[in-house]
């Protein structure tokens, strides 16, 4: 069987080779500074058949997914549920009402434009003001389980890491995640809150986790295959 291609070495400090595939199907190869190469390329052919099966199926849900063209009656996601694009001349603001997101006319003669005032930026800041709004309120459900609280709240462009946690206690949560279902974006909030206690990822961290989720790991790996979904807005 032949290797499979390394899109993607990365060196580090790092004991041992890390393997991940981008949700365009790329190979992301994480290794030992001085480990040779021979040893990397021997790492990822044994594991060629895992590989090729994750590339094919992100490749899958990428094409499953396209990004979004903002054109009338395309689907889009927010909290899981199926949105359907509608201009309409009566409306002067977004907003979603029965399963359609309604977006006035006057957008969308600059459907295709990247400026605020295009149906993209449109659409995209009522993303985002929805985002922060529900984000905060889960935030201090769980924070006030886990005996947590958190300084602030940022909102990331991310499409790879869904939240992180500073040092300080400042939260930062990807924007996009609004689109996936509730209980995904409840296990990426309980994550980043269980690093106000434990910074790192050992056993007493996700008892934090499984504390507040005992069934966070069957939400961690529905949050991996759900991905490719929340990065076509």
């Amino acid at each position: 069987m032949e290797t499979p291609r390394i899109d993607n070495l990365i060196r580090s400090e790092r004991k041992s080779v890390g393997l991940s595939v981008t949700r365009e199907g790329l190979l992301v190869v994480r290794a030992p500074k001085r480990l040779p190469v021979a040893a990397i390329e021997d790492a990822v052919r044994e594991r060629a058949g895992w590989i090729r099966k994750k590339q094919e199926e992100n490749r899958a849900r990428m094409g499953n997914f396209p990004p979004h063209a903002y054109e009338e009656g395309e689907r889009f996601l927010f909290l899981g549920e199926g949105l359907t694009l509608h201009y309409s001349a009566n409306v002067k603001k977004i907003f979603s009402s029965g399963g359609v997101l309604f977006v006035p006319m006057e957008k969308r003669e600059s459907v295709r434009k990247t400026a605020r005032g295009s149906a993209r930026g449109a659409v995209e800041a009522w993303y985002k003001a929805e985002a922060r709004a529900y984000f905060a309120s889960r935030l201090g459900h769980f924070g006030a389980l886990m005996g947590v609280r958190h300084t602030s709240l940022r909102l990331s462009s991310a499409v790879t890491r869904w939240g992180s946690c500073a040092s300080g206690g400042g939260i930062s949560l990807a924007w996009r995640l609004i689109s996936a279902p509730p209980e995904l974006v409840d296990y990426v909030i309980a994550h980043e809150l269980a690093h106000l206690k434990r910074r790192d990822h050992s056993v007493a961290f996700w008892a934090e986790v499984f504390g507040v989720l005992p069934d966070y790991k069957k939400r961690r790996k529905e949050l991996g295959e759900f991905s490719p979904v929340l990065t076509n807005l």
